[in-house]
């Protein structure tokens, strides 16, 4: 009987923490487009990241210089006027892991580079569709883009090389 109840005691702990957080529980982050950079050879979009909460936001990155750890931000692609997202590229290749974490203070603003496995070459999507990258922070919540269109939203504004 002991060994039941400590069995059940167990699967009820190790569900319970390996559940998504609460929607109530994640601040609300405003994610803009903010142009093209172009590092070392290699394209990455630049996003400004806006979190509004009482406590900052946590982001684990691949290097020092703000770009986003692979499998904490993902890009998605749609049709314009559609609702439904789809993946634009999954990563499959293992990657190192995190070499930094950025904290953002609530109501600050910070800008992050993110590669989106090719999504930001030319010709990546069609004229008809859109872009949103979801960012999930290291409390578990994902916070999706406002959608963009590389080299139209921001454009004129923040697409820059900065070798």
């Amino acid at each position: 009987m002991t060994k039941h109840l400590v069995l059940c005691l167990a699967i009820g702990l190790t569900a319970c923490a390996a559940q998504e957080p609460r929607a109530d529980s994640c601040p609300t982050v405003v994610i803009t487009y903010a142009g093209i950079a172009r590092v070392d050879g290699m394209t990455y979009g630049r996003f400004q990241i806006n979190p509004h909460g009482s406590r900052p936001l946590q982001l684990l990155l691949a290097s020092a210089d703000r770009r986003l750890y692979a499998r904490a931000a993902t890009a998605e692609v749609r049709r314009i006027g559609e609702q439904a997202w789809r993946s634009f590229n999954v990563i499959l290749e293992e990657v190192a892991p995190p070499a930094a974490r950025l904290s953002i203070a609530p109501g600050e603003a910070m800008t992050v580079l993110f590669d989106g496995d090719g999504a930001f070459m030319p010709g990546a999507i069609s004229a008809g569709e859109e872009f949103s990258i979801i960012v999930r922070d290291v409390q578990g919540c994902a916070h999706r883009s406002v959608p963009f269109r590389p080299g139209v939203n921001g454009a004129a504004a923040g697409d820059r090389e900065a070798e």
